[in-house]
């Protein structure tokens, strides 16, 4: 969200009422607003470009998928040799 709109809908100074109170509610409010800032509050696992994303979720996929059965592959009974 853009802070000029955050300190309006926040604390419901507009900028023509009162400048003063309105420039340091927006200094404020502009103050720790990047993507590293908010992914370090809400302890994001990770803060991407979002030009990575489908690389970053596939990679991240494949690990979770070789989580699941410990990297090991899945042993099907139509493999193994039905006589001897």
């Amino acid at each position: 969200m853009d802070p000029r709109s955050g300190v309006t809908i926040v604390h419901g100074v507009k900028q023509d009422d009162d400048p003063e109170r309105y420039a340091a509610l927006l200094r404020d409010m502009e103050r720790d607003t990047s993507a590293w800032d908010m992914g370090a509050a809400y302890a994001a696992h990770m803060v991407i470009n979002p030009v990575d994303t489908r690389q970053t979720l596939t990679r991240l996929l494949e690990i979770h998928r070789l989580r699941l059965t410990g990297g090991v592959g899945q042993h099907l009974m139509r493999t193994w040799p039905t006589s001897y």
